[in-house]
């Protein structure tokens, strides 16, 4: 993927420039920079875009009876 596509990306979703820049210029492959995105996209994020965490669907069935 080019730098500038993966620069663009990341920076429409909102994560700090310095961040975008470090990541982007990296030469590590795409599953190493699914780690780093991890944390840089957090719990909340995910939230604000209307997905649900996977724990808290796993614990609802069990918490009914």
């Amino acid at each position: 993927m080019c730098i500038w596509t993966r620069y663009r990306e990341l920076r429409a979703l909102g994560i700090a420039q310095h961040v975008v820049h470090m990541t982007a210029n990296s030469r590590i492959g795409p599953w190493f920079m699914a780690k780093i995105l991890n944390g840089i996209l957090d719990r909340v994020y995910l939230t604000k875009l209307g997905l649900r965490s996977m724990y808290t669907r796993y614990l609802e069935p069990r918490s009914v009876s």
